[in-house]
């Protein structure tokens, strides 16, 4: 995988964006655009602050990463089939992965949700929310 350092983008700001792949998401960039293509679908909504991604046909597929989940987390996110699943597709964008204002906190604990270790402009097949709990509160639920 090829990835450049992305600097400057924001606040103290630093990640790594995927800018083209070694052929391991070969199966995930055509499962994600061809279900957009049928829904005539060239933009998507940041999950928690609204803000509009255009979608690429190229790595990065958006301006901030796709990730599966039994919950639907928006209105805009799209239900798929996925590996014989109802899972729905949800995006967040750049800013809220880097926490630039992300109004998502953790209930037992209240520490704002850091996203700044995901690949920008990729796919998760798994709720990126749920993966990394930052208490002992969250571990319970």
């Amino acid at each position: 995988m090829y990835c450049l350092l992305a600097s400057g983008c924001g606040p103290d700001s630093s990640g790594f964006i995927d800018i083209d792949d070694d052929g391991q998401n070969d199966d995930i960039r055509p499962f994600i655009l061809n279900r957009l293509l049928a829904l005539k679908i060239s933009r998507v909504s940041c999950c928690l602050c609204n803000t509009w991604m255009t979608v690429f046909d190229r790595c990065p597929l958006i301006d901030g990463t796709f990730f599966l989940s039994p919950r639907q987390h928006s209105k805009q996110c799209i239900e798929v089939k996925y590996e014989n699943r109802a899972e729905y597709l949800n995006s967040v964008c750049m800013g809220c992965l880097e926490g630039w204002g992300s109004p998502l906190k953790c209930r037992g604990c209240n520490k704002p949700w850091d996203g700044s270790d995901l690949v920008l402009g990729s796919m998760y097949a798994f709720d990126i929310f749920a993966t990394v709990p930052c208490c002992a509160e969250r571990l319970k639920k």
